[in-house]
């Protein structure tokens, strides 16, 4: 389901940043995975597990698109394939440590606070870039 999510919110992603900014739709992006991890929480069910997954693939859809977007509005022409390339390096180094952190602290404090953690990194992303100047380069 969450494949599912992530596909229908990732054509229409380009179209509603290009419409409604990058910001707005990173935002609301960043706030419903946020949510999609709360809901994980609250499971009870296979449905409802189904639910949580689909909503978490519409948020990542939202973002995964939208900052690529933004990386090339904001980065010069000669420094986009490096910009791209420097996130997806993150992303990739966070992909592989952050499970091995998120066991820790699975561990150490039980196991719903690494969604809680998670759903406390994405409320503040939506913040930090909700705050952010961001100036299109030409």
């Amino acid at each position: 389901m969450k494949v599912l999510g992530q596909v229908l919110s990732l054509l229409v992603a380009g179209m509603l940043s290009d419409r409604f900014g990058r910001k707005p739709v990173l935002v609301v992006g960043f706030f419903i995975s946020g949510l999609s991890v709360f809901m994980f929480t609250l499971t009870r069910s296979l449905p409802f597990l189904l639910l949580s997954g689909f909503v978490a693939g519409v948020g990542e859809g939202l973002d995964m698109t939208t900052i690529l977007a933004l990386l090339t509005d904001i980065a010069p022409p000669n420094a986009r394939g490096g910009a791209v390339g420097l996130y997806r390096t993150f992303m990739d180094v966070g992909g592989f440590l952050g499970p091995m952190v998120f066991m820790l602290v699975y561990t150490r404090y039980g196991p719903l606070t690494p969604f809680y953690v998670g759903v406390a990194v994405n409320l503040f992303n939506a913040v930090l870039i909700s705050m952010a100047r961001i100036r299109r380069v030409a």
